[in-house]
């Protein structure tokens, strides 16, 4: 039964050394409406770049983001507030979470009350599903079943979840616990261990088999590692190991 400690540990540290899969820059930005707090900080963002190389790199028109870093628009005055599409290239260019844009745009997050479909179809906004289905390489029928909510206790793969979850640019633990599962399952798709294998789960086992890959942090390691970490591994567990 040893193994199901090193089992544990295995997990536990792919848990804490895992990537974070975004970044979320919050900032307490006081006062004003939601508008101008995304405004305000888009500018943030923005630094010292000048518009129009940013709004080259997001793939809109530098007058389109100047109104969204001014919260509306000059012309008619009125409050300008970008689709998710939009927020969803501003999160991608920026490496910040969509829920964060989201939120400041005064969108609503990920609501853990709706269910997985739900919040997909909120996330996809004004997108046509043959877009988001092309870029995801996920079929147009199956996001449109996803939507609609699967039947029975039927769930969308781990890998699609996590695939449509860097699409939207949103927290993949967040939108996998909307489908059912947990970060575990998550470190289980990125790194392709077998968890229902005690001898997959065995870390030495991993280390030493020439015929298993084994990775940290999501990264193939060499023999020469591979090696190096046993021996570390054996030091620290030779009371164990006896």
């Amino acid at each position: 039964m040893i193994y199901k400690t090193y089992n544990q540990i295995i997990i536990n540290i792919l848990l804490f050394c895992q990537p974070r899969f975004t970044i979320a820059l919050e900032k307490d930005l006081k006062g004003g409406d939601k508008m101008s707090q995304l405004g305000e900080f888009l500018k943030e963002l923005r630094g010292n770049k000048s518009i129009r190389e940013v709004a080259k790199g997001i793939g809109i028109s530098h007058t389109y983001l100047s109104t969204l870093e001014k919260g509306y628009d000059p012309r008619t005055k009125k409050e300008r507030k970008p689709t998710f599409e939009v927020l969803s290239k501003l999160a991608k260019y920026y490496n910040v979470s969509s829920e964060t844009l989201m939120h400041k745009a005064g969108y609503t997050d990920l609501d853990p009350l709706k269910s997985f479909g739900e919040n997909l179809k909120i996330l996809r906004g004004e997108q046509p599903l043959e877009k988001v289905a092309k870029e995801t390489n996920i079929s147009e029928k199956y996001l449109k079943r996803l939507e609609e909510g699967l039947p029975g206790n039927q769930r969308p793969t781990i890998s699609n979840v996590i695939k449509l979850a860097e699409y939207f640019n949103v927290r993949i633990s967040n939108f996998a616990f909307l489908a059912g599962y947990d970060e575990t399952d998550i470190v289980k798709e990125r790194v392709g261990i077998d968890m229902e294998s005690p001898a997959d789960l065995d870390i030495r086992y991993r280390l030493v088999r020439p015929d298993k890959d084994a990775y940290y942090n999501g990264i193939k390691l060499t023999e020469e590692e591979r090696n190096e970490a046993v021996s570390i591994l054996d030091n620290l567990f030779k009371t164990k190991c006896k």
